[in-house]
């Protein structure tokens, strides 16, 4: 097939997305989150006939390769979300690999699955930088002047055909280019002074450009993990080149002292971190990252009597400070304050949701982190957004930050022990108002969790139109009584309606031996979305909070629960929390129909960035297309913006550790038998084929960028040698797999991920 017919194909499997199977004789296993771009690459090879990807988990792949003991193996490649680990070695030493030997076993990284952190971007804040773009306001002075215009080159950065949608950035962190061709980056920025340098003197000079540019940006990395300052070559004004003591160190809160609302310097961890970054000593600082913890879950003498204080729920914290009257708690690492936040995971290993540290960092998320994230606006965090347990970026998430369970609970659940009380009402002021404040989804008690999961159903089973429905359920002018009546089904286990009243038996139609309960409705056979008021007229007014009904997606012919691709009730639909209503407008010279701040996104990566920005005391996690909402930004994570270059510095050799964004993992087709060995006979399928095509760097890099991935730079795919003498028992000699692979595989092995 030529590859101009192939990479065409990529294109139409992407655009079909969930609608395209295929059906062969091998039921290939692997990574449920490498469905849509294996499935692209089958399309693209012309292999659907023979082979058919039915994914489950990267275990499933690496299982099926090998002889576990009860069969044979039944697959010789798999695509899968890591690299092979123990059981690829051979049955002799700890492993399941008989299907050929473990000198043999082997990978191809063909492209990286990344993250973002999403927020809300205040008013005079930039975002990712578009080729639209005409200038910013970097000082965050409330003037776009022209000594902080868009060089043209950082222009020629956003263009799309060399940057990622949802990132926009150059080659390097932030606004960077090499303006005077000397090999060093200057961040795009002029020489203000004129004295012939872009340096310190200059404004915005690289380092100003570091600290100013978007200091929302830099809240997560910042605030959340041990870092570097990396200053200059000259330094400027008042900056040391050498940081050894505490006195060393910048004032970031400007307070006057340097002190733990600071993010300051420590002799403890100061070498370690600038070797890792592969910095000498005279260029950076390196820091420690905690705050003080409060007692702000309620609770009395519930704590674990840390350092004499009973009344603070503390896993994890010190007396950092040494004064004996605060317990401070330190983060472990760039993830340690993600895991806190969504999985209630603390740096001693301690699962507590409604610990202390995690509601201090929830309420006073300001002052936390010290940093403009919330600032001027927001002083505590609203909500934060995850996707399903199924999804891919949930899967990257949890590999990555190392969390075992989500605070809320399962893909539909509210369980999450902080609450938030609902906003406004969620009242319409007639049919079709586009544009007002609150929250459109709730609990009967008029409370949401922090941590709430956003599952936008796909497209078929639920259609569009139906899975945003925004029809009042009255008009303004109708009265409790007057309200239509309707019943609908709920769940198998439901024992108590929202109107706190037992459920009814269906007795007709499609209804019929399903638990029902009272909803309102537009009319007979119509839902629709409610707000507060919306309750039995049957009950008292004001008993519970009628946006419970919102939680729920109905069928409006026939009442019954509509189910999503894997055949569950939707019956946690808080991706609806604000279809057409806002929690803070801040856009008050819009007008009311500003679609950008409605949210009715097609998936769940889109509709968390649309979230945060409607709800702007709010953060999630998305793919890289969440970003591309307007009103959002990226936030650093380990003081690394998701630029693209900063995602494929993950694959290349001797970048240092600054300069690599920590929340993306390389995607594998994982072989147990070698590639020079894989062949289209054994098992009856074209295995030798699609190994060949995701061998193909341009096909590949087409399906990952067409599926939501980063492609690796350059024109090359990667091959990883499985490492015998480290991974399995006995310590056997390595052999590198690489070097026998027969063209088109790789042959060089790239040590990076052994």
């Amino acid at each position: 097939m030529q590859l101009l017919t192939k990479l065409g194909a990529v294109s139409l499997i992407a655009g079909l997305g969930a609608c395209v199977t295929t059906a062969g004789a091998l039921d290939l296993r692997g990574s449920d989150t490498l469905e849509s771009l294996t499935m692209s690459v089958i399309s693209a090879c012309g292999v659907g006939d023979t082979i058919s990807y039915v994914g489950g988990e990267a275990a499933f792949g690496e299982r099926a390769m090998g002889s576990p003991g009860d069969r044979s193996p039944v697959q010789q490649i798999a695509p899968m979300s890591r690299f092979l680990r123990q059981r690829a070695c051979n049955v002799a030493n700890g492993g399941i690999n008989t299907a050929g030997s473990q000198d043999l076993a082997e990978g191809l990284g063909h492209s990286i699955d990344a993250l973002t952190i999403v927020q809300a971007r205040r008013e005079g804040e930039p975002g990712p930088v578009t080729s639209s773009t005409a200038a910013l306001d970097v000082d965050f002075d409330g003037v776009v002047d022209g000594n902080f215009a868009l060089s043209n080159c950082s222009v020629a950065e956003a263009d799309p055909a060399t940057t990622y949608p949802g990132f926009g950035y150059g080659t390097q962190d932030g606004l960077c280019c090499d303006i005077d061709g000397d090999g060093q980056c200057k961040e795009g920025c002029p020489d203000i002074n004129g004295d012939g340098m872009v340096d310190g003197s200059d404004e915005p000079s690289r380092w100003a450009c570091r600290q100013r540019q978007n200091a929302q940006q830099e809240c997560l990395g910042l605030a959340f993990t041990n870092e570097l300052e990396v200053h200059p070559d000259p330094a400027p004004a008042g900056v040391p080149l050498a940081c050894r003591n505490d006195s060393d160190c910048t004032d970031p809160d400007g307070d006057g002292i340097v002190d733990n609302y600071d993010s300051f310097c420590s002799r403890r961890i100061h070498d370690e971190a600038l070797a890792d970054a592969g910095l000498e000593s005279p260029r950076a600082c390196a820091k420690r990252r905690f705050f003080t913890v409060k007692d702000r879950n309620g609770a009395s003498a519930d704590g674990d009597g840390v350092a004499g204080h009973p009344d603070i729920e503390c896993p994890g914290c010190e007396d950092l400070n040494g004064d004996g009257r605060e317990l401070q708690y330190e983060l472990a690492d760039e993830f340690d304050g993600l895991r806190v936040l969504f999985g209630g995971l603390h740096r001693d290993g301690t699962a507590d949701c409604n610990s202390d540290v995690r509601n201090t960092l929830a309420d006073e998320w300001a002052s936390a982190t010290r940093r403009s994230c919330a600032s001027g606006r927001c002083e505590s965090l609203n909500h934060i957004w995850r996707q399903s347990d199924e999804s891919q970026a949930t899967d990257t998430f949890v590999t990555l930050t190392g969390i075992d369970s989500f605070c809320n609970g399962d893909s539909f659940e509210d369980n999450d022990p902080i609450r938030r009380p609902c906003l406004g009402t969620g009242a319409h002021t007639g049919e079709r108002v586009d544009h007002f404040t609150g929250d459109q989804v709730c609990r009967e008690d008029g409370t949401l969790g922090l941590l709430l999961p956003v599952v936008v159903p796909a497209d078929p089973p639920v259609p569009r139109r139906f899975a945003y429905e925004d029809n009042a359920c009255r008009s303004a002018a109708d009265g409790n009584a007057a309200w239509p009546s309707g019943v609908a089904e709920f769940p198998a286990d439901t024992t108590v309606c929202p109107d706190g009243l037992a459920p009814v038996v269906g007795a007709t139609g499609a209804l019929l031996g399903k638990p029902t309960c009272w909803v309102p409705t537009a009319s007979a056979n119509r839902y629709c979305l409610a707000d507060r008021d919306d309750t039995n007229p049957a009950v008292a007014m004001g008993s519970y909070d009628g946006r419970a009904y919102n939680r729920y997606l109905w069928d409006r012919t026939t009442g019954l629960l509509r189910t999503d691709a894997l055949g569950r009730h939707i019956v946690g639909a808080y991706y609806r929390v604000h279809t057409n209503a806002v929690a803070v407008n801040t856009r008050p010279n819009s007008g009311a129909g500003d679609a950008d701040q409605r949210c009715r996104r097609a998936d769940s990566d889109q509709q968390i960035g649309c979230l945060t920005q409607a709800d702007p005391c709010s953060l999630g996690f998305s793919r890289p297309s969440g970003a591309e909402v307007g009103g959002t930004t990226n936030l650093k994570v380990k003081n690394v913006r998701p630029s693209v270059a900063n995602i494929q510095n993950l694959v290349i050799e001797g970048v240092p550790a600054h300069r690599v964004y920590p929340l993306a993992r390389v995607s594998w087709l994982n072989t147990m038998k070698g590639f020079e060995n894989v062949d289209n006979v054994t098992f009856g399928a074209e295995e030798r084929t699609l190994a060949e095509c995701f061998a193909d760097a341009r096909l590949v890099k087409a399906a990952a960028r067409n599926t939501g991935h980063v492609p690796l730079p350059g024109n090359r795919v990667l091959c990883n040698d499985f490492s015998e003498d480290r991974r399995c028992d006995g310590e056997p000699a390595n052999v590198d797999a690489c070097a026998n692979n027969p063209a088109p595989f790789p042959n060089t092995d790239t040590p990076l991920f052994n």
